[in-house]
């Protein structure tokens, strides 16, 4: 199969998934949200904030860059908090 001599650096993306594990009415649940940039990631933190809210902090060595993302638990499904700060700068 033939290269892709087309393929631009600056239009290429990273995708990584966030999850966590909990019970949900006796079942245990996978609570997942991704997050798409440019940013190469390499190594991640987390840390439990209460008994729903799990904060994850992703970083770029390369650019000393990182993401703060908070995963939230409601239900049986998951939504993603970006702090505003880090909107700001998109």
């Amino acid at each position: 199969m033939p290269k892709d001599s087309t393929k631009r650096e600056d239009t290429l993306t990273e995708a990584y998934a966030l999850h966590f594990y909990k019970n949900y009415l006796k079942i245990l649940t996978n609570y997942c949200s991704y997050i798409i940039g440019k940013s190469v990631y390499d190594k991640a933190t987390y840390k439990w904030l209460n008994e729903t809210d799990v904060e994850f902090i992703l970083f770029d060595s390369a650019s000393n860059k990182m993401q703060k993302v908070t995963l939230i638990q409601h239900g049986e499904n998951a939504c993603m908090r970006i702090p505003d700060e880090d909107l700001k700068k998109k």
